[in-house]
């Protein structure tokens, strides 16, 4: 995906890394036509230049989990900081 890295996307979207063939899409910030077609251009370059690098996004967002039992760990772990923090 290409996205503006903002809320939910900022959180779930991770950066291509060109080097190291990491992350699930392409962010840009700051909105704006500029940097929107910027990192349309980048996502278009990968497409037609770096085959492995789209191989590598395609199975990393595949990798992706967005379960609930993911996330009910991550808020009973900030939950318990909270308090934590709270009772000192």
């Amino acid at each position: 995906p290409i996205v503006h890295g903002t809320g939910g996307l900022e959180d779930t979207v991770e950066n291509f890394n060109e080097a190291h063939k990491t992350g699930t899409g392409f962010k840009f910030h700051g909105l704006n036509a500029h940097n929107l077609y910027n990192t349309v251009g980048w996502a278009v370059h990968t497409w037609y230049n770096d085959p492995d690098g789209m191989k590598a996004l395609r199975h990393n967002g595949m990798c992706q989990r967005f379960s609930w039992e993911k996330a009910a760990v991550e808020y009973t772990a900030l939950y318990e900081e909270a308090l934590r923090r709270k009772n000192g």
